[in-house]
């Protein structure tokens, strides 16, 4: 089928079936009876044109047109009354189920005949996606939904329509009306999974996640959603949205830290992790994967970042000092490096493990100006003594650079008097 608009008020469609050509114009509104078999009323100057062609010349052509007196209809190729109105019958029941044709007015006619199981067995006879989203929608509008009935309707919705958009059009528009317990929800995020594209999975996956209050299940399977997506930058906003969003409880960190996994670009995963670095009551394994995850990064500038922010936000606890130096360690820039243990340096409360560890780090860093730099920064904050002091002196004795290295030293020295 083909679907052309003309003006504001006419359009055209088109379809092939059975080796017959059917083409229809239609103006104005147009109401039919309620079995859907004939024309019960046309806005004033509105008509209905069907030309069905079954080869060159042959063919029938109807028209009716909304007159003075009532619809004015005339004929050509069909003479008896019982087989013209047959033939409109047929064509207008193909009208209404492939082009939506008065689905407004259907969707309430069949709801205050059958409910909303009546809607939704007609849906199933639909055969365009664009139609189907036209009934999806007005039942959503129209009738207040359970919970059985909005995962049924969700569920048939993921099963039988393949256009990506419409889907996604039928699932965020239900989802801000009738998705509010753990069943409908279930049935919400199995539709989105069946998306093919990452951008409409992604749009109704927020739509999931805008309301909140999603369970754990809810919130992990979310998670495992995101994994099938090719693209980084999408996967990225799925997962942010969520951690701003879902209750810590809910959202475990290290679920979100599993979902980077197959992530290539770095940009998106330092936006992923920055997210997370935010959170607060964030746990010490949760910190301690993510600086997994930053080590498994590319990009000195990312991965820096990364760690800066967790320094700025999260306590270096104990158990995920030897990841995070790792991860420091990992870059090979050393202005980078330096940034990350200048962020370090500038807590105000260093236990003595962390600061040795800090100057350790130091001392591999082969820029002579950043190293010294970095250790002037040290001694004017904290005090240097005992393993702290060792380990700042060999990071002293590193520097290549005889003017930095008094430099680092002299600071010490001020320091210490």
């Amino acid at each position: 089928m083909s679907w052309r608009f003309g003006d504001q008020s006419t359009w055209q469609s088109t379809w092939s079936k059975d080796g017959r050509k059917v083409a229809v114009r239609v103006r104005g509104d147009i109401e039919l009876t309620e079995d859907d078999t004939d024309i019960k009323r046309l806005s004033p100057g509105g008509f209905l044109t069907i030309e069905e062609r079954t080869g060159l010349f042959g063919g029938v052509v109807f028209e009716a047109r909304q007159g003075k007196n009532g619809i004015e209809r005339k004929w050509t190729g069909l003479t008896g009354d019982a087989e013209r109105r047959r033939w409109l019958a047929d064509h207008l029941l193909e009208l209404v189920r492939s082009t939506g044709l008065a689905a407004d007015a259907r969707v309430a006619r069949i709801l205050k005949q059958s409910g909303p199981d009546g809607v939704l067995q007609e849906i199933s006879r639909l055969t365009s996606d664009y139609v189907k989203r036209l009934y999806f929608r007005r039942l959503a509008d129209s009738a207040t939904l359970d919970s059985a009935t909005t995962a049924r309707l969700l569920t048939q919705a993921g099963r039988e329509m393949r256009s990506a958009y419409e889907l996604a059009s039928v699932l965020t528009d239900v989802a801000t009306q009738h998705v509010r317990d753990e069943a409908s929800r279930e049935a919400y995020l199995q539709a989105a999974s069946t998306l093919r594209s990452d951008y409409e999975r992604r749009r109704a996956l927020a739509a999931l996640i805008k309301p909140g209050g999603l369970t754990p299940a809810i919130a992990s399977g979310i998670v495992t959603s995101t994994k099938a997506m090719r693209s980084d930058h999408e996967r990225a906003s799925v997962l942010i949205d969520l951690l701003r969003v879902a209750d810590p409880a809910a959202l475990p960190g290290d679920a979100v830290v599993g979902g980077l996994d197959a992530m290539r670009s770095d940009y998106e995963r330092r936006r992923v992790l920055t997210a997370l670095s935010a959170r607060r009551s964030l746990t010490p394994a949760v910190a301690n994967a993510a600086y997994g995850s930053a080590t498994a990064m590319r990009s000195d500038y990312d991965r820096a970042t990364v760690l800066v922010e967790f320094v700025r936000r999260q306590p270096l606890d104990p158990t995920g000092r030897a990841s995070f130096f790792r991860a420091v360690d990992a870059i090979g820039s050393d202005y980078e490096r330096r940034r990350v243990l200048t962020a370090v340096a500038g807590q105000p409360r260093l236990d003595d493990d962390t600061l040795v560890a800090m100057l350790q780090s130091a001392g591999r860093l082969h820029n002579s100006y950043e190293c010294a730099t970095l250790l002037v920064t040290v001694a004017g904050r904290h005090a240097i003594r005992g393993a702290a002091r060792d380990a700042y002196v060999a990071a002293a004795k590193t520097i290549g650079s005889k003017y930095e290295q008094n430099r680092a030293l002299a600071a010490l020295i001020r320091a210490e008097k």
